[in-house]
Formats: C-alpha cells, structure tokens, sequence
C-alpha cells in the first residue's frame, strides 16, 4: 500500500501487508508520534522520494534523499 499526506516516511508491516508513507516531497516534515505496531523504518530528517522499479519477477523500492542517500531500500519478489 502506498500513501502520503504525513509529511513523514515509514514502512510499515501489518497482518503480512507492506505499506509506505511517503509524504516529504515538500512542506513543512512533522515529527513522529507514537510509533505504530510493525513500524519497520522511519526517517524524516530531509526531503526526498520514493524510487519504484517493477519486473515480472520483483517490484523494489526505494526511499532517496534529496541528496542521494538511499534510507530505505524493500523488495517483494512474485511467487
């Protein structure tokens, strides 16, 4: 599941679903709240965005800062 809107990003894992919030690609970045159950990674020190690269075999994102740093990199591959 991708969404935005909190100006935040995470990846999240529940009940065996990935979601991504992806919500700093501009405007002012919020603060974490609580932390949620299955919350995997969490980053909001800068801008960036979300990298998706999609075969018939495996999908791979990747969460890039502004500057290059890759913060989070996740797979699913097809079974």
């Amino acid at each position: 599941v991708l969404a935005g809107h909190d100006h935040t990003y995470e990846r999240l894992q529940v009940e065996g679903m990935t979601y991504f919030v992806n919500g700093l690609g501009g405007g002012p970045i919020y603060s974490f709240g609580t932390i949620l159950d299955g919350s995997q990674v969490r980053y909001n020190d800068d801008y960036g965005a979300m990298l998706v690269q999609a075969t018939l075999k495996s999908i791979r994102f990747q969460f890039i800062t502004r500057g290059g740093t890759v913060i989070d990199d996740f797979s699913l591959r097809a079974p």
